[in-house]
């Protein structure tokens, strides 16, 4: 990744904070709290930090909210919509020219 030179990276994923299934929010990485939120081994703050310091870019998360954060479960209709409305968004938005 540090090859593409990225300005911006977003990370999405599950994320635990307490919302509706399938709301949407944006944590700069620095602001995610160690060893909160995820069941990944890898802390998604461990990553971003990692990706900061590798890109120069600035790192986000991209959290939806799970219906449950129970271990291999699989995701909700909530998470499947919220996660097709973000990839017709960013295809619509962010990849016009390509």
């Amino acid at each position: 990744m540090a090859n593409l030179k990225p300005n911006l990276v977003i990370i999405v994923d599950t994320v635990d904070f307490g919302s509706r299934p399938g709301t949407i929010k944006l944590f700069p990485i620095r602001k995610i709290p160690p060893g909160s939120f995820s069941t990944h081994r890898l802390s998604l703050r461990f990553l971003g930090s990692y990706l900061e310091k590798e890109t120069q870019a600035k790192i986000y998360l991209l959290g939806i909210q799970p219906k449950s954060i129970k271990l291999e479960e699989k995701l909700s209709l909530e998470v499947k919509k919220t996660l097709s409305d973000l990839a017709d968004f960013f295809q619509k938005n962010c990849f016009k020219n390509e």
